[in-house]
């Protein structure tokens, strides 16, 4: 006879030849399924299967569910990856039918995403403080850079030495490390695009 085996879950694995019914097997044939479904018998485990009614051909048990056993889930509180079957706050998914609402399978874009209405939003306020940090982190670090310019500047000038600056170039200098303490408080702030320009004859960073 031929019978449909299952695994533990009651997913559809294969047909096969058999003299008496194996275990987890059914003598129903399964639905055909399109990409991205799977066949699943007694989906609410309603029949034990150690019954001898599990796989009886007097019912017909067959379900067609989505599987996401093969795809890559978020948790939508945090967009960590989910681990098919884990526990998470009292939550399992085991990959078949639905995806539940605390998981999705978008990425998260970035920390500064949260979930709401089915997706993931950019917290403007967020990104804007990101930013708005990390440009104070480029300001801070321009200001250390062209500072010894401006103090080699001043001791070759102390010393009667000839200045590697020209008294143009120290005044642009002086003016530039000025515009950066002010960057912050510039409209622009914080596109990079509105940053102070760094003056002719001072080379730019590597």
């Amino acid at each position: 006879m031929k019978v449909y085996q299952t695994d533990e879950s009651g997913v559809f694995l294969y047909a096969q030849d058999a003299a008496v019914l194996p275990y987890g097997a059914v003598l129903s044939p399964p639905p055909r399924c399109d990409a991205g479904f799977v066949a699943v018998w007694d989906r609410h485990g309603s029949i034990a299967r150690t019954s001898p009614d599990f796989g009886s051909d007097k019912i017909n048990l067959w379900e067609i569910v989505e599987d996401h056993r093969r795809d890559t889930l978020h948790l939508v509180n945090d967009g960590q990856q989910y681990v098919i079957g884990s526990d998470t706050d009292g939550n399992t998914y085991d990959g078949l039918g639905d995806v539940p609402a605390w998981l999705t399978t978008q990425p998260r874009p970035s920390v500064l995403h949260y979930w709401s209405g089915g997706a993931w939003v950019l917290d403007e306020q967020a990104q804007q403080d990101a930013d708005a940090a990390a440009e104070r982190v480029w300001r801070d670090a321009e200001i250390q850079r062209v500072t010894p310019l401006r103090d080699r500047h001043r001791d070759e000038v102390e010393q009667g030495i000839e200045p590697t600056l020209s008294a143009a170039e120290y005044a642009a200098l002086l003016i530039y490390i000025q515009a950066l303490r002010d960057w912050p408080a510039s409209s622009d702030f914080p596109d990079a695009a509105g940053r102070p320009e760094i003056p002719v004859g001072i080379a730019a960073p590597a």
